[in-house]
């Protein structure tokens, strides 16, 4: 209590009482609802009791995915906006931030490294793009996973700057991983064995979105949680809930049956498989087990996995994805300087394929093409190219952190192989929690000395 009533002394008077002042004004003058009035109050109320524990809400906001979207308004007819509260504490996040820079004068003290410049590029890229676009409402809907990147991968380079905190946000990741299993094998129980299931995989949705990006999300969060296992001390009480949350989200993945997802997963175990030399024989025996318990107890589900195996170069499915990259190409060499523009891309395949077509490409790479051209893939490269950079910076002097570092870059090659076949790092969701994750990683990189 003394150190918030030291907090409140600290905080100079007179710009709160004019910012009061001009509030009330304001309200009287009918310039401002009481909404915003709540949101400023927030904010400032937010500054007293998280300030030094900012992070915690950005770990929050993380699990939250959970609960999907929450509020829906209209903002003209037939145009209904949705918004998560994942996306609200967001926000709500870097406004405390701000206003405790504000307060503390310590605007010079803010991380903005090179990954924060180029996503800022990228973002303002994407806003000039909004002069050569046909439809307002695609265009935000994907301007805003530009955004929130920029902001979660900010966030999370300033906040989770110690090795305590980066424990605690994949504490964070284990108990989202586990949650969203659970809803899936909800979704599954209700199912049974429908033939739903293993035909009609995009209508089976969860508070979060299609199963295909759930299997996308599990994928990039569980190479990191398995290193992290390991990572731990026997004695840790901990250490059997993150297993028994990576065992969980396999099995989900296995239910869902998304080959990209499988594959990708695959080979970042298999990575982890060569790094961990020293647990290979745990990892062998573990594997081991679930494959004959899960052959055995999800019978139908492995079988069904199998058949699209081994049907998969002559799958509908497959020669669906084969036109749709012909036709992203084609869209690429007539807009292939600055793009169609961000988002417009479903108009040009509806005018291709001759009926209403709402999904993206998916492949990241010809994703950032078509929407901005050469300049969007050459942005898009950088940042790749960075991120390499500082994956291979590591230093062996500290071995502490050497498990985990192993489990950030298998995560890191889960996203790119999934990304190469699905649409990952452009869904809201997925993006929030790789660029999260990406912002943890850099400064396990850059701050080995004092983790």
């Amino acid at each position: 209590m003394q150190e918030k009533s030291l907090k409140l002394n600290q905080i100079n008077n007179w710009p709160l009482a004019i910012l009061a002042i001009i509030f009330l004004v304001a309200l009287s003058l009918n310039f401002v609802s009481w909404m915003v009035i709540l949101g400023v109050l927030l904010i400032f109320v937010g500054y007293i009791l998280l300030d030094k524990q900012l992070w915690t809400l950005l770990i929050f906001s993380l699990i939250v995915v959970i609960l999907g979207q929450f509020i829906n308004f209209e903002i003209r007819p037939g145009w209904v906006y949705e918004i998560s509260l994942t996306e609200v504490t967001l926000i709500l996040a870097v406004a405390i931030f701000l206003v405790s820079a504000i307060f503390k004068k310590q605007f010079l003290k803010i991380k903005f490294d090179n990954i924060s410049f180029l996503l800022f590029v990228y973002l303002a890229v994407s806003l000039i793009s909004f002069f050569w676009i046909s439809s307002t409402r695609l265009f935000i809907n994907e301007f805003k996973v530009v955004v929130f990147s920029l902001l979660a991968y900010w966030l999370s380079l300033n906040l989770l700057d110690n090795y305590y905190k980066i424990k605690k946000f994949i504490y964070g990741l284990a108990v989202l991983v586990f949650v969203l299993s659970l809803q899936i094998f909800w979704e599954m129980f209700q199912l049974g064995a429908s033939s739903k299931l293993f035909m009609d995989r995009s209508a089976i949705l969860i508070p979060i979105g299609a199963i295909a990006l759930v299997s996308a999300v599990l994928s990039l969060m569980l190479p990191l949680l398995l290193a992290f296992y390991f990572s731990l001390a026997k004695e840790n009480n901990c250490r059997i809930f993150v297993l028994i949350s990576f065992l969980t989200g396999l099995i989900a993945i296995l239910l869902i049956m998304a080959k990209a997802a499988i594959i990708s997963l695959f080979i970042s175990l298999l990575y982890l498989f060569i790094k961990l030399k020293h647990k290979r024989l745990a990892l062998s025996l573990v594997f081991s087990t679930f494959i004959i318990v899960s052959s055995l107890v999800f019978a139908p589900y492995i079988s069904g996995l199998f058949e699209r195996v081994a049907n998969v170069v002559g799958d509908q499915n497959t020669q669906f994805r084969k036109q749709e990259y012909q036709i992203g190409w084609k869209i690429i060499r007539q807009h292939a300087w600055f793009g169609v523009g961000v988002g417009q891309q479903p108009l040009h395949y509806q005018k291709e394929f001759g009926f209403e077509y709402r999904n993206l490409v998916n492949n990241f790479f010809m994703q950032s093409t078509i929407d901005l051209g050469l300049v969007g893939l050459i942005i898009l490269g950088l940042i790749i190219k960075k991120i390499i950079y500082i994956s291979k910076s590591f230093n062996q002097k500290y071995p502490a952190n050497r498990l985990i570092h192993f489990g950030f870059i298998a995560s890191l090659l889960a996203a790119i192989s999934n990304g190469l076949f699905e649409v990952t790092f452009f869904a809201l969701y997925y993006a929030i929690i790789f660029w999260v994750m990406m912002g943890a990683f850099v400064n396990l990189q850059k701050n080995q000395e004092t983790l």
